[in-house]
């Protein structure tokens, strides 16, 4: 019968053989019509993957520690040596562009090179938590176990920040007004060109405190597939003019990853707009490495 693999509820198919591969439960029923069969899909457990952020060697003991479904991805590796992990300049991949874009070269790698049914992005010096106590142990780093459990009820995790300043002042602090208003402006034109509707969502965000920060996740595929559809659309093409139009490449510092800085907001846009139920979740400090 056309669909009924896909069928997200239980169906009435006419008497088949055996199905264990297919199904998960079959059930007969007779009636004056003839016998008939339930038959609920088979799930199979989703799949979970945790990519953990580094730029740098970590030691063997910290790797040795991490949880299971944990992967170090080194991001930036098309411009640095070799460290053994995970690079993030395999596959389909913009490596290259990672001094001004930071971990977003690795959420691009993790787009466009993985299939996982939940994924996340930790950092290496910070892990999600469902403990109260924010001293660091990796016992208390969260488990694939609990983000799915977590999932059952909310769209995405992120971490919540506050700032003692509004968004848009924060950014001048770091680079400067002029930087953040020629980027400002590249960042909106293509921005309009695509989505124009947000933009009442990205001027609402830049006079606020609050946002997401960090680029730290998780979230079932679709939604992360979605979220990187969106961002990649525009924000490559921000990367170029900006390159093109500033000598953004000897600038130091802060200064050179101010697109960066604007990606790292742009989940928090996506989340407002898209109206995604978010669960808050403490982060953990990794100590000095």
């Amino acid at each position: 019968v056309t669909g009924v693999q896909t069928c997200a509820l239980p169906i009435f198919i006419k008497y088949i053989n055996s199905t264990t591969e297919i199904f998960s439960r079959v059930a007969k029923l007779n009636s004056f019509a003839g016998e008939w069969v339930f038959c609920y899909r088979h799930n199979p457990p989703p799949s979970v993957e945790m990519y953990v952020v580094t730029h740098k060697k970590l030691p063997d003991s910290y790797v040795k520690n991490l949880p299971a479904n944990y992967n170090l991805i080194h991001a930036g590796r098309a411009l640095s040596e070799n460290l053994g992990y995970t690079g993030d300049n395999t596959g389909e991949n913009i490596s290259y562009l990672n001094p001004y874009l930071n971990e977003i070269t690795a959420l691009y790698w993790m787009y466009k090179n993985t299939s996982h049914t939940v994924i996340g992005l930790s950092h290496y010096r910070r892990f999600f938590t469902t403990s109260n106590d924010l001293n660091f142990s990796y016992e208390k780093i969260i488990s694939a176990a609990e983000m799915v459990k977590i999932l059952e009820e909310y769209d995405i995790a992120l971490v919540y920040h506050r700032d003692n300043v509004l968004q848009m002042e924060n950014l001048i602090i770091a680079c400067g007004k002029n930087l953040v208003d020629l980027t400002e402006n590249i960042l909106k034109k293509h921005l309009m060109r695509l989505f124009p509707e947000y933009i009442e969502t990205l001027d609402l965000l830049l006079n606020t405190q609050i946002f997401y920060k960090c680029n730290m996740f998780f979230t079932r595929k679709f939604i992360f597939d979605a979220y990187c559809r969106w961002l990649f659309s525009f924000l490559i093409d921000v990367v170029k003019e900006v390159l093109q139009t500033t000598e953004i490449s000897t600038f130091k510092g802060a200064k050179k990853r101010i697109i960066g800085y604007w990606a790292e907001r742009m989940m928090t846009i996506f989340a407002m707009k898209n109206r995604l139920r978010i669960k808050e979740l403490n982060i953990m400090q990794v100590p000095e490495l």
